[in-house]
């Protein structure tokens, strides 16, 4: 296989580095190099999630690369805190099951509120480098608006004490623990990984917790990620990449896309000095020049319920018979187990129908939207507004689509591929549709102009954009609120 000189350049370096890597630049391809030239290191291969670690362990099998340990930071904790103590492990905890646990209770929905606030608060925690649930108090404020705010600071000390007594029942093994629970016990453990160099890859998704563990080991690291692809900050990841005093190189080829794309891309990324002045970004240049016909169109959006009004009109003109969704179609109508039924059940009074708790105990969508603005929960307003949206004729329209949509082992024989952004991610397609409910170029000017905005906030935004516009492999579509994207 023939390198570029960046990618050489990084095979061939001494000591710790950073890379900064464009969307589709070999990140991966470059790192299984550097471990092959050096087959008498131990090394530690680290990326973020399961399917990222099987996804690699491919690559390696395929470059006869077999003396590379490749891990979560979740395997490395889950095999010396849970295997170790013993404990029972839960995907993680709702607003009921924090109720029920601490029997909150209280006037109507308080307990709910209470518990969500609790849920939310307590994974802020074990996603910091903070020692005690306390010293993340500030950052939990600052995170917070309106009447969520206001519910928070009313009841400040009954929030921090259940956090901290969830937190005590799962240290005793008394409930089960969460993913979060004992990758943060693991850091705090303060480990030591016995490997001569750590490769670190997709470094930009990582939380506070995995880098901080990374970075006190003693031997030699290499971390690579894409600072402009950090879009999972609502779950603890911070972009770390400009922030670590390691030797930076780069790598700006792109073999997904050609120049036109990463034009378009740089355009997207300069929105964030209209915020911003001090911004800087690399040059990035696309080198495909395959001239492959327009294949299945990708339609990417930022929200569910845009995603979904484009696929349920797609399917109304009847020319499209075969769509998949990425991630599965149930997870864009069922979110933190409340289902998109539930809402439209006590949107229309089916009071019989429901099956959520929390959703059975609400007179209204009155009652819910309250719940909603007292704790911010973005997820319940969304299955709010699709059920506005499409009020009765919602079932028989969902039905259509899940009959539609085909398998995973068929996605290949999809018409059409739906998938919101952060579904999308680490994903490429022929052509993509992008659907217009992304940041725009005069949204950034009006927020900037009234000094109504937040750098980090919209600069995840302009991500967002910048994430679904380099997915594409050939053509991109944009509708029309998307054209300033094409405007010289």
């Amino acid at each position: 296989m023939i390198f570029t000189k960046e990618q050489e350049a990084i095979i061939n370096s001494e000591g710790n580095i950073k890379v900064n890597a464009v969307a589709g630049s070999g990140k991966s391809s470059t790192l299984v190099e550097y471990a092959k030239r050096r087959p008498d290191e131990k090394m530690l291969y680290l990326v973020f999630n399961k399917s990222a670690k099987l996804d690699a362990q491919d690559k390696f099998k395929t470059a006869r690369v077999s003396d590379v340990d490749i891990q979560t930071a979740h395997s490395l904790a889950y095999k010396k805190i849970v295997q170790l103590y013993g404990y029972r492990v839960t995907n993680g905890l709702n607003a009921y099951d924090v109720k029920n646990i601490l029997n909150l209770g209280g006037v109507g929905y308080y307990g709910f509120i209470i518990a969500s606030h609790i849920v939310n608060y307590m994974e802020l925690y074990f996603n910091s480098i903070a020692e005690e649930p306390d010293e993340v108090k500030e950052q939990y404020v600052i995170g917070l608006s309106g009447e969520a705010k206001e519910f928070y600071t009313d009841n400040d000390e009954v929030i921090l004490h259940g956090v901290c007594e969830i937190i005590k029942r799962m240290k005793e093994g008394v409930i089960d623990v969460t993913h979060s629970f004992y990758l943060k016990e693991y850091q705090l453990s303060d480990p030591k990984l016995n490997y001569d160099c750590i490769l670190y890859d997709e470094m930009q998704d990582s939380n506070k917790v995995m880098v901080d563990i990374f970075i006190k080991q003693k031997c030699r690291k290499v971390c690579v990620g894409d600072d402009n692809q950090q879009i999972y900050s609502w779950r603890g990841a911070t972009n770390v990449l400009n922030q670590i005093d390691f030797k930076e190189l780069t790598l700006t080829n792109s073999f997904r896309f050609n120049q036109d794309i990463a034009n378009i891309a740089m355009k997207c990324l300069d929105m964030k000095k209209i915020a911003n002045p001090q911004f800087k970004r690399f040059n990035i240049y696309g080198t495909n020049e395959s001239n492959i016909e327009e294949g299945t169109i990708a339609v990417l959006a930022r929200t569910n319920l845009s995603l979904l009004a484009e696929a349920i009109e797609v399917i109304s003109m009847g020319n499209i018979n075969r769509i998949y969704f990425e991630g599965n179609i149930n997870s864009y109508t069922f979110m933190n187990g409340v289902s998109v039924y539930d809402v439209f059940n006590l949107y229309h009074g089916n009071r019989d129908y429901i099956r959520n708790p929390l959703i059975k105990m609400m007179k209204s969508v009155k009652d819910l939207e309250d719940y909603i603005k007292k704790t911010e929960d973005n997820n319940l307003a969304m299955l709010v507004k699709i059920v506005k949206k499409y009020g009765r004729s919602l079932p028989s329209l969902f039905k259509k689509l899940k009959d539609m949509n085909l398998p995973d082992e068929r996605k290949c024989d999809a018409q059409m591929i739906f998938s919101t952004i952060h579904k999308s991610k680490g994903l490429e397609y022929d052509t993509v549709k992008l659907m217009d409910d992304f940041i725009k170029l005069s949204e950034i000017k009006d927020a900037v102009s009234k000094g109504n905005f937040k750098y980090n906030t919209l600069s995840e935004e302009v991500n967002v954009l910048y994430v679904a516009i380099t997915r594409v492999k050939n053509k991109l579509m944009l509708s029309e609120g998307m054209e300033f994207l094409n405007e010289q």
